[in-house]
């Protein structure tokens, strides 16, 4: 049976995604998980999705190790061109990321921007038990997104907004029964018409994502503001889950 993402990330969203971040926000995005994660150099990382390598390649390019994994054929081929253009060598795998057992003594893993909460309660702790057998001991693990509490203080039904051209509008849906984020986008293309897609995203609490880790294999998780680097308030913009292995 498909899942949502197997046809999200395609077509006039593909476009958008690739568009989404300046090359200077991908910089700092790298260093704040380079801070976050305190990496020594050369350290071994997975970036679990990795997409088009957007992090990937900042990170090869300080000096670290870098293994991207992802689904789409398209991305990690746009994650392959970029490191080319870089001078870097990474290493990029087509898979889903709740298979990665031939993979093992990483220092630290990173799933950036929204990206946990893709499956169903079973599968994302699947792969969060994938990272952690992944990881070395002490390798740490950072998730960066929305948890409850960050994000249905702001909640709006509704919202838009603009990317080179291209508007994106959100028809938005917190299902309180299963705590999934139901989005349509659609993607209004001047000219080329409209596109559609379905997101559904688990939407953790910060009790709910610590006690995920902890049951996966981690000895120790925490979550904080990831604008401050302070505990975790109601009304944060947007947190930072730090697990270590």
């Amino acid at each position: 049976m498909s899942e949502w993402f197997d046809s999200f990330f395609t077509g006039a969203y593909l476009d958008v995604q690739r568009r989404s971040f300046t090359a200077e926000q991908s910089e700092a995005h790298a260093d704040l998980v380079e801070r976050t994660l305190e990496l020594a150099p050369g350290s071994r990382v997975l970036d679990a999705p990795c997409g088009a390598g957007r992090l990937t390649v900042p990170l090869a390019r300080r000096g670290h190790v870098l293994t991207g994994v992802d689904f789409s054929t398209a991305m990690l081929d746009d994650a392959r061109r970029a490191a080319t253009a870089a001078g870097v060598t990474c290493t990029f795998l087509e898979r889903d990321m709740r298979a990665l057992d031939d993979l093992a003594g990483f220092d630290a893993a990173l799933n950036f921007w929204g990206s946990f909460g893709y499956f169903d309660d079973a599968g994302n702790a699947a792969f969060a038990a994938a990272v952690a057998r992944a990881l070395r001991p002490g390798g740490k693990f950072l998730i960066e997104g929305h948890v409850t509490e960050t994000l249905l203080p702001r909640f709006t039904p509704r919202g838009w907004h603009e990317i080179a051209g291209t508007y994106v509008l959100e028809d938005r849906r917190f299902d309180a029964a299963t705590s999934r984020m139901e989005v349509d986008w659609t993607c209004l293309v001047p000219e080329a018409g409209t596109e559609t897609k379905h997101l559904s995203m688990r939407l953790y609490s910060t009790h709910e994502l610590v006690t995920l880790l902890r049951d996966a294999g981690f000895s120790d998780a925490r979550v904080i503001d990831a604008a401050t680097g302070a505990p975790l308030a109601l009304g944060s913009s947007r947190a930072h889950a730090i697990a270590t292995r």
